[in-house]
């Protein structure tokens, strides 16, 4: 189509617009010396932390496990199979995150609202007798809109098949 026509305000432009050569520049190519030298470290001290969540999140998960088929299953005690069961697949679903972080540099929100939704169905399970049919309405809503957005994240998302 053209060039977008060039503005005589300077600070009315667009922080990425370079009025020098008329085309685009990265912002970050406007930091300074010493945080193009501090980011990367912070990146590697990041994922430093990350790789040791998954580490503890695995000992967890394995720990859970060996609980749930060597102690809940042997005393039959229902909820606390149920409880360990979900809480496992919790344990999972944040590993999932974890490793998909590392792995590519983003989170998907349905992995989130996935795990927000398993976590208050698994509080609702256990904790029910304690709430009040106000607190419930509201977790109801709260279920719905994580669902209605988990749909949307789902179906409606440019990075569906990333």
């Amino acid at each position: 189509m053209g060039k977008p026509p060039l503005m005589n305000d300077p600070s009315k432009q667009p922080l990425y617009f370079n009025p020098h050569n008329e085309q685009f520049h990265h912002p970050e190519d406007d930091n300074p010396v010493f945080v193009k030298k501090i980011l990367p470290v912070i990146k590697y001290v990041a994922n430093i932390i990350i790789v040791l969540l998954i580490l503890a999140l695995v000992i967890t998960i394995l720990y859970k496990l060996y609980i749930l088929f060597f102690k809940d299953l042997i005393s039959g005690d229902f909820n606390s199979i149920i409880n360990d069961l979900l809480l496992t697949l919790i344990l999972i679903e944040l590993f999932t995150i974890l490793y998909s972080y590392l792995q590519k540099h983003y989170i998907k929100v349905e992995r989130v609202v996935e795990l927000g939704m398993i976590s208050i169905i698994r509080e609702m399970l256990f904790k029910v007798e304690v709430f009040e049919a106000n607190k419930i309405y509201a977790i109801a809503v709260l279920l719905v809109a994580f669902g209605a957005l988990f749909f949307i994240e789902k179906y409606y998302s440019r990075t569906r098949n990333v």
